[in-house]
């Protein structure tokens, strides 16, 4: 901080009221009330992510013959461990008990996959942290909206924002800053990751939140864990001290980055105007270690990005940007009207594949990855005719290494979705040589057993069930809160079935997603009528007034029910075939009353759960609309009711040709 007699180091009690300011000026909170650890918890087998937690035993490791029999039905159930088979062994007393050692935070230091050429380490905290960190953000990081920064904000004012970017990409007379950080995070002490948690709470309690002893003490706990960091190689396995620097794994990763650059902006003008030189920022946003701001004249420009080291902060000189008609924000560019993504960028995702996982994607996940791969492309400038006999290309390929045909296989690309098709919309155009097609094959479903089924019913005749924590917690905690009265063995085949979920649910092989994929390319039809309905989309739809607002508080309205449901019932209907009829009738009776919904649509929903997913769109625009844009249109296509002409909202058209990213 910046005195009279030059610059000296921030004192604890320093940084602490510069996080203050920043969260008392622009921190809201959406005040939630505070829910027992314990019961949170026992939950988790909702909530839990299933990201990895590489080097732990599984409970499968722990049973040969249980892995053994899964692998004899073609199951695929080894690779690494992730969260929710750490999940299954550790119960709520093994959780509390760890509040009774030292605050300590301990991560297993990685090589990041996916960096295009850069070596970089990552940092995997342990279970424990990982648990405390999601209990402390479900309360305060998910309830809090900060003004200037792009995270917890509606589809619609994150648009209303980017907006604003782009048309100051149009006025020539203010000029752009964009602060790069060579490594932002790693300049962070251990105590400042701790004053933010702390401010953090201490302004939510100011707007409200009342937190009870518990929380109170797993906040002391996991706060104080960040001045207690060791890492571990993942070679040698020994640990080392880290007297500075945050874990890229931390749950709040984001928000600690995001609130310190928020607050190191406000310190920077405030020591601007100590100096005898204030400088005026008209806009700014910033995520995490990226940020954008606009200052009306050049020499304002360049007083900030002049402070940032005199306050202690490194800037990246190869990547710092001061321009009157440029700026980058989030990875994309804003020039004269127009966002671009890189397009360099996008051709490496697309031939390094899926590279967060080991496991190659197959079948139509690989072909929706390819699709969306050859749609950015052509957003971002490559030429449609060549993205698209690429996409088709590898398409054939695919599906049986090209044998089936290419006829076949774009017949099922470019189908509809009641066809059996996967209803995409041409990167290009539709191919001519398509020709109307009426498929006889059926497409009922068979009895065969699925994979989650064959699973369940191994661990259920192992009598392993008990062991799997996570999801006995979950069934004993349903069992009392409904009052469930289960049939013969039902409780026992439900903890199974919930078990069995997470052991290979999203784990195919690869050979049964081929197999599935080539019959449903047997199985689809082809009308020209339908696709004629929807091309052109753009250039025929009628204009139509409405905001991106309104569209998104129509679209909440009319999906809310569903939601709802989806969110409190998604688990309950893959079991409630163990449950007695009077007991799936009390459920559905008191999640009807508590939500204020028709008795009939919850038994629905019990009975078929895929009645709330919505269906899926036909033909939607994707080479033609950014993601952002795509997320209103999916929206505004949920709404639209209209029959015949193809209405869209007027600015929808106007900013399209301006969104390539």
């Amino acid at each position: 901080r910046y005195t009279k007699a030059g610059f000296v180091d921030m004192s604890e009690e320093d940084e602490r009221r510069m996080i203050l300011d920043y969260l008392h000026s622009e921190a809201s909170f959406r005040i939630k009330r505070v829910q027992g650890f314990e019961r949170w918890y026992r939950s988790r087998a909702e909530w839990m992510i299933k990201g990895s937690m590489s080097g732990e035993k599984t409970i499968l490791d722990t049973e040969p013959v249980v892995m053994a029999k899964l692998k004899d039905l073609g199951l695929k159930v080894d690779g690494h461990a992730n969260k929710m088979h750490i999940a299954e062994k550790v119960d709520y007393t093994w959780m509390i008990a760890v509040l009774d050692m030292d605050p300590v935070h301990l991560a297993k230091m990685h090589t990041k996959g996916q960096e295009n050429g850069k070596i970089r380490s990552i940092q995997g905290s342990c279970y424990s942290h990982y648990v405390f960190g999601n209990y402390w953000s479900t309360h305060l990081e998910s309830t809090l909206t900060l003004k200037s920064a792009t995270m917890n904000k509606k589809n619609s004012q994150l648009l209303e924002e980017k907006e604003e970017r782009r048309r100051a990409s149009v006025n020539t007379a203010t000029y752009k800053v964009c602060a790069d950080y060579p490594d932002f995070g790693a300049t962070h002490s251990c105590r400042q990751q701790r004053l933010v948690l702390e401010c953090i709470l201490e302004v939510a309690c100011s707007q409200g939140f009342l937190p009870d002893a518990e929380f109170l003490r797993i906040h002391k706990w996991y706060s104080q864990s960040f001045e207690n960091q060791y890492w571990m190689r993942p070679d040698t396995y020994e640990w080392y001290r880290a007297t500075t620097g945050m874990f890229s794994g931390v749950v709040q990763t984001t928000l600690i980055n995001t609130v310190m650059n928020g607050a190191l902006r406000r310190h920077y003008l405030k020591t601007l105007s100590l100096m005898g030189s204030p400088v005026s920022m008209l806009r700014n946003f910033e995520l995490g270690d990226d940020g954008w701001a606009e200052f009306p004249t050049r020499d304002q420009a360049e007083a900030y990005i002049a402070v940032i080291p005199l306050c202690g902060k490194e800037l990246n000189p190869l990547k710092q940007l001061i321009s009157s008609i440029s700026s980058e924000y989030l990875r994309e560019w804003y020039t004269n009207g127009t966002i671009y993504g890189c397009a360099s960028r996008a051709l490496a995702m697309l031939v390094s594949g899926n590279v967060e996982s080991n496991i190659a994607s197959a079948g139509a996940v690989r072909l929706r990855e390819l699709y969306e791969s050859f749609s950015t492309l052509r957003l971002r400038h490559f030429k449609p005719e060549m993205c698209q006999y690429y996409f088709e290309d590898l398409a054939v390929y695919e599906v049986r290494h090209g044998k089936l045909g290419r006829v076949k296989v774009l017949r099922y690309l470019y189908s509809s979705r009641d066809q059996m098709g996967m209803g995409l919309y041409p990167i290009h155009q539709m191919p001519r040589d398509l020709q109307d097609y009426a498929n006889s094959g059926s497409a009922e479903q068979t009895n065969q057993l699925g994979d989650v089924e064959r699973a369940a019913e191994v661990i259920f005749e192992e009598r392993v069930y008990g062991r799997f924590k996570a999801s006995k917690d979950y069934v004993d905690d349903t069992t009392k809160r409904y009052n469930v009265t289960w049939r013969h063995q039902g409780k026992a085949r439900a903890t199974a079935t919930i078990a069995a979920q997470n052991v290979v649910e999203g784990n195919k092989t690869t050979h049964t997603q081929h197999d599935e994929l080539e019959v449903a390319v047997l199985l689809s039809s082809f009308s020209s009528s339908i696709w004629e309905k929807r091309r052109d989309v753009l250039e025929r739809a009628k204009p139509t007034s409405i905001s991106a607002r309104e569209i998104e508080k129509q679209y909440f309205k009319a999906t809310l029910e569903d939601q709802r449901l989806l969110s409190q019932i998604g688990q309950i209907a893959k079991i409630a075939k163990y449950m007695t009829e009077e007991s799936v009738r009390r459920i559905a009776m008191d999640i009807a009353l508590e939500n204020s919904i028709p008795l009939e649509k919850v038994e629905k929903a019990i009975r078929t759960l895929s009645s709330l997913k919505g269906e899926g769109l036909d033909y939607p625009p994707r080479p033609l609309l950014s993601q952002e844009l795509m997320g209103i249109y999916s929206q505004w296509r949920a709404v639209d009711k209209r029959e015949g002409d193809v209405h869209l909202p007027d600015w929808l058209m106007v900013l399209a040709p301006h969104y390539r990213t």
